[in-house]
């Protein structure tokens, strides 16, 4: 009688389990290699169709503007952005508006992009040197230099301005005589259509300005003993400015009785400071023209700054001091404010009822 086991035991080896799972890793890995693969070459195949079609339109965009006068030109422009925007690199921009081809802006470069996953507008952005050239009446003028950062973010508009924000930090240009104009910062919101205003009593365009140690040409800044420190103000446009035949459409706009109003103007340069709101309108002959309800500080070394670099009479300033003192109170720092109407009337600028000095005609309606 022989004995056998109740449960036939095989002795062969199994697969080792281990080997097992790595084959199904490995497999697993290679599926979703494959699926990636296949994922990224759809959005690279996509990216470059709308890559081309964004150019398209861009340069359709470029030649519908030329059609209107303006010149633009770069010498050679290339897709970028990849794989987050669509966006294009334009080399050695140049631009003039209508009209003007003595007045030209250049650029090393110029980058157009508009992100493909964030809700961010497109943005324009100058990178490398640039500079402005200008030519009236026989004179040139051309400053030349860089910025830390020039950019513009576009947003949707139906009428003729371009809106959005600009934003300009650390901007330094220098003339051939070595005069520097600049800002630290810079930045200008506008919004709606200046051509929208169906009357003069509509405001349907709006702007607003905050810079930041603004460097003006020195003529500019006799009151200030050195760069604006801040300067911010809100604006809004009344009556329908159109955006061309230039200057017809200004002559249109003013004759309707088209105006500024200036919501708030804040200005601190040293010990000056300002703080108002009033209109600005164009006369007859389309010199400026205004009047705004100021809060002043520091007028007294501004008047003898503007008497040092003779633009005003020495004698009017030292009758101006008197008076405006005379009409000055202070505030609850302890500081001299005067409460006067700064008006600017046949080119003629006054502060309460002193007349201060004639400014020079501006010929944009010729």
């Amino acid at each position: 009688m022989s004995l056998r086991p109740a449960k036939e035991i095989s002795w062969l080896p199994l697969p080792p389990r281990r080997s097992r799972v790595r084959s199904r890793l490995i497999m697993g890995s290679a599926a979703g290699l494959a699926v990636l693969v296949i994922l990224v070459s759809g959005y690279t195949i996509w990216w470059l169709d709308a890559a081309d079609r964004f150019r398209t339109q861009t340069l359709a965009w470029m030649e519908q503007r030329r059609a209107e006068g303006w010149h633009i030109a770069f010498t050679d422009v290339r897709r970028r952005g990849y794989p987050d925007a669509l966006g294009l690199r334009f080399e050695k921009p140049e631009v003039s508006p209508p009209g003007e081809p003595d007045l030209r802006w250049r650029a090393a470069r110029l980058r157009l992009s508009a992100p493909v996953f964030s809700a961010r507008p497109p943005r324009l952005a100058v990178s490398g040197d640039q500079s402005i050239e200008f030519a009236k009446a026989g004179e040139a003028w051309h400053w030349a230099g860089r910025a830390e950062q020039m950019s513009f973010d576009l947003q949707p508009a139906d009428g003729w301005m371009p809106n959005g924000r600009l934003a300009v930090r650390d901007l330094s240009l220098a003339d051939d005589q070595g005069e520097a104009i600049g800002v630290g910062r810079l930045d200008i919101i506008s919004t709606g259509d200046p051509a929208a205003a169906a009357t003069a009593d509509v405001s349907t365009w709006g702007v607003r300005l905050a810079a930041e140690q603004l460097q003006l040409p020195k003529a500019l800044l006799t009151a200030c003993s050195g760069p604006i420190d801040r300067l911010d103000a809100d604006a809004e446009l009344y009556g329908a400015l159109a955006p061309r035949p230039w200057p017809l459409a200004l002559k249109r706009w003013r004759d309707e009785g088209g105006v500024v109003e200036l919501e708030r103007l804040q200005v601190a340069c040293g010990e000056l400071k300002l703080d108002g709101e009033g209109t600005l309108a164009l006369d007859k002959e389309g010199q400026p023209m205004g009047a705004m309800s100021t809060r002043v500080q520091g007028y007294d070394a501004a008047l003898d700054r503007l008497a040092a670099a003779q633009a005003i009479d020495p004698h009017i300033a030292a009758a101006a001091k008197i008076l405006l003192r005379a009409l000055a109170r202070s505030d609850a720092d302890g500081a001299a404010t005067l409460n006067a109407p700064l008006t600017l009337q046949d080119r003629s600028l006054s502060i309460g009822p002193v007349k201060l000095l004639r400014v020079p005609p501006i010929r944009w309606l010729d």
